[in-house]
């Protein structure tokens, strides 16, 4: 395999497990401000803009909603709407104090 496409899936297995430490702590938020922090310094580092993060939402959600049994309910839409904006705020404010 390439190195670019080794990075990749090095990048991807990173996304999932960030992924899937928001899931385990979306009812404590204050246990990710570390993990939110790090994700954000990240996506500086990867010249990502606030304005990346709708589309980016938009398609986790989808694919949540596809590839889940049954596809997400009502109620998980509302909490992963929820989450969006709490990890969306702090990763802007994030960035934003890391870019400066």
């Amino acid at each position: 395999m390439p190195p670019c496409q080794i990075e990749i899936v090095k990048d991807s297995f990173q996304n999932i497990s960030s992924l899937g430490t928001l899931v385990l702590h979306l009812h404590q938020m204050y246990l990710l401000e570390d993990t939110i922090t790090g994700l954000a310094r990240r996506h500086v580092d990867y010249s990502a803009r606030p304005e990346h993060f709708p589309p980016v939402w938009h398609a986790l959600i989808h694919a949540l909603d596809r590839h889940s049994l049954g596809g997400l309910t009502p109620l998980e839409m509302d909490g992963w709407a929820a989450a969006n904006g709490e990890i969306t705020d702090l990763m802007i404010e994030a960035m934003t104090t890391y870019a400066a």
